[in-house]
């Protein structure tokens, strides 16, 4: 099974094979909005949203070295912090026995954090917060040119949460 396949599978709304095909509604892609790296070529920061069944969205932000994902980790709590996240700038505990936690820790081990936007208000702003912490990530050089920024208007179309 491809990382994709995992993170897009049991326990999160979102479906691999619907992103790909593009047949997701468009109802709520706007909200949840996707940020990420290239998934296919094993990129240095990756930021993928997770939908749970109660409508909640986290953010699960990968690493590819324990070195980015201490920057990772540092820059997310500036871009975010206590204002529009739960993250409090420590590395999360993930579980292994969820579905999509599994596949995150398969990949990235302890390089992942998990951040969820407990207030729904707030939702749009944190989204918003997490796009321009990629882009200044890539705009340093420590990303893969347009892996970021580029990518999000293709993933926003695609994405969407069935609220």
């Amino acid at each position: 099974m491809s990382f994709e396949t995992g993170f897009f599978g049991p326990g999160n709304r979102l479906r691999w094979e619907a992103i790909q095909s593009r047949s997701l509604p468009r109802r709520g892609s706007a909200k949840v909005g996707a940020i990420s790296g290239r998934s296919e070529r094993n990129p240095e920061i990756l930021v993928l949203p997770r939908v749970l069944e109660d409508g909640r969205v986290q953010w699960y932000v990968m690493s590819r070295s324990s070195r980015l994902a201490r920057i990772a980790r540092d820059e997310v709590r500036a871009f975010l912090g206590p204002t529009y996240s739960d993250f409090e700038g420590r590395p999360s505990v993930l579980d292994p026995s969820d579905p999509v936690e599994a596949t995150v820790l398969a990949r990235y081990g302890s390089n992942a954090v998990r951040v969820e936007v407990p207030d729904r208000r707030l939702f749009d702003a944190a989204r918003d917060r997490l796009q321009l912490y990629l882009c200044k990530f890539e705009r340093k050089g420590l990303l893969a040119t347009g892996s970021g920024c580029a990518r999000l208007a293709e993933f926003s179309e695609t994405l969407s949460m069935h609220c």
